[in-house]
């Protein structure tokens, strides 16, 4: 901030909005959070990646009367602009990955389609399983979860475990692919039965 933006900058005013809204958008914040825990789970991870995104931006244009003046128009409209770009990125990033996955069995293996989708080939597989729950997940290292849905690498129970996920709902039955030379992959899709999955990829391994 130049020497300019500096004087012209009310920053006791905004200080003083500043904390105002934290202590706000504190309280909003926990609230809200905990009554979706008894309302709808899956809800929490919109809450959580959207909601600061949407608060910042109330607060910028709440603030603007301070912040949009002078010297500090620039600054405003960078900081606005950054918040909606941001906003329009996790909106997607949600749509992108709650779009229902698809499993289909090709010649050479196994081909995962949709949000953190992957193929794996036969000669790739060690061993299938249909598995009654998950292990362990300790962290999610890089994906997207919301409720019901877990999609990408996640660490395990200890920090050298890792684990693909393409978890789509709850669901009794998750079919597990243990890899040879990679990190196993977890299957549980609203498109696909399970067990038809299991029974068929069982099938193609049998012939090899």
């Amino acid at each position: 901030m130049s020497d300019a933006q500096k004087a012209e900058f009310p920053l006791e005013d905004y200080l003083k909005a500043f904390k105002n809204f934290h202590i706000r958008f504190g309280v909003f914040f926990t609230f809200a959070s905990c009554s979706l825990w008894f309302i709808n789970q899956e809800w929490i991870g919109y809450h959580i990646g959207l909601t600061p995104i949407v608060a910042y931006l109330i607060f910028f244009y709440q603030t603007k009367h301070l912040t949009n003046t002078g010297a500090n128009k620039r600054l405003y409209r960078l900081g606005s602009g950054v918040l909606v770009v941001t906003l329009i990125f996790i909106l997607g990033l949600f749509i992108w990955s709650e779009r229902d996955s698809t499993a289909v069995l090709k010649k050479d293996g196994l081909s995962i389609n949709g949000a953190y989708g992957l193929d794996i080939a036969f000669n790739e597989m060690d061993s299938i399983a249909l598995l009654s729950e998950l292990p362990e997940i300790r962290t999610r290292l890089h994906g997207i979860s919301t409720g019901a849905v877990s999609k990408g690498k996640y660490k395990g129970a200890t920090s050298d475990i890792r684990y693909h996920l393409v978890i789509e709902h709850p669901t009794d039955l998750i079919l597990a692919v243990y890899r040879t030379t990679n990190i196993p992959v977890f299957v549980a899709l609203e498109a696909v039965s399970e067990q038809q999955l299991y029974n068929d990829l069982q099938a193609e391994l049998d012939q090899l």
